[in-house]
């Protein structure tokens, strides 16, 4: 979790909530492991196992409607770059992309699987690394998409049910209230569904100077946050592409082609990994791991076959895998997402 980042003013936002109940910097700071310097850093970032302290100390702060932006302008005060093109699309649905696509300027520590149709979404939140379950990270991350679904279709009307993991010491009554929407708590998982006929509605006040003008800016951000100094993820972004196009079942094949394209000897590749707090197999049964996540959210494919395309040795020792890694079977995995 070291090498994954999120956005200091998520980690300010908190600060605030726990001084207001007597916990004051010195003791945020202390209990989340933050330093003062990372969380007033101007565009500074916290490391991905400080933010999840974080969360664990979040479970004890008192809970308000008002600590959830609920609209583009609350957002605008935090994230300017970000609510600008969001709040600046063609069309809702491409509002909702563009959310996916710059996410990981707030933080690249959780995770939206998407599924779509013509008059539905379906938005899956996962918090990668957390060891339970995070519904106030997700019920933050299903109000921006609302807003932003919902201020490029100010007159249409839509559909919205949220299932949260956990509760939240709110009662649903008011969040429903507030946002619009059915909210069910103690859910399987965190989840998102958005019906409208007007998601492909054309925004009448687009403006596609201003919108590619603030989207170059934020593309050259994301490439500087995915591959901020560290070897890591240029490595893993290598595996995920070659695992995509043809699978990638033979280890020593995939550590021979990276130390060809690196130019380096098998000694520096795992030196530098191990800077990184990460081992060559460990990383690769990582990506397989993952791809073959995204293949059972994205194809019908049977699970063995998915395995063999991943390159684990059998279909049980993927499903091994998933068990420890995620606490479920592959099959229950897909089943969720159906």
């Amino acid at each position: 979790m070291s090498t994954k980042t999120v956005s200091n003013v998520i980690a300010q936002l908190f600060a605030r909530r726990a001084g207001e109940i007597g916990l004051d910097q010195a003791g945020f700071c202390a209990r989340t492991g933050i330093t003062a310097g990372e969380l007033f850093a101007l565009d500074g970032r916290i490391s991905g196992d400080k933010h999840l302290r974080m969360l664990a100390l979040a479970e004890h702060l008192p809970l308000q409607l008002a600590d959830f932006h609920l609209s583009l302008p609350d957002l605008s005060h935090a994230f300017p770059d970000l609510a600008a093109l969001w709040a600046n699309c063609r069309t809702p649905r491409e509002g909702i992309a563009a959310y996916l696509k710059y996410r990981c300027v707030i933080g690249e520590l959780d995770f939206v699987h998407f599924a779509q149709t013509p008059d539905r979404l379906q938005l899956d939140y996962v918090n990668e690394g957390a060891w339970h379950p995070v519904p106030v990270s997700a019920l933050g991350n299903f109000n921006v998409i609302l807003a932003i679904a919902r201020y490029l279709s100010p007159d249409s009307t839509d559909d919205v049910i949220i299932d949260l993991q956990g509760k939240l010491p709110i009662p649903p009554h008011l969040i429903e209230r507030a946002l619009n929407a059915r909210i069910r708590y103690s859910q399987e998982r965190n989840r998102l569904i958005y019906t409208s006929r007007a998601l492909d509605r054309p925004f009448p006040l687009f403006n596609v100077v201003p919108h590619d003008y603030v989207a170059q800016k934020l593309d050259v951000r994301r490439q500087q946050i995915l591959a901020h100094g560290q070897f890591l993820p240029q490595i893993e972004t290598m595996l995920h592409s070659w695992m995509r196009d043809a699978g990638l079942d033979d280890s020593e094949l995939a550590l021979e082609r990276l130390c060809e394209h690196f130019h380096i000897s098998r000694w520096t590749l795992s030196r530098r990994l191990k800077r990184e707090n990460c081992t060559f197999q460990s990383l690769l049964m990582r990506v397989r791991g993952e791809e073959a996540r995204r293949m059972l959210a994205e194809t019908d494919l049977p699970v063995r076959e998915i395995s063999d395309q991943v390159g684990f040795i059998s279909q049980s020792s993927l499903s091994r895998f998933f068990r420890e890694q995620w606490g479920i079977s592959p099959s229950h995995y897909r089943a969720q997402l159906r």
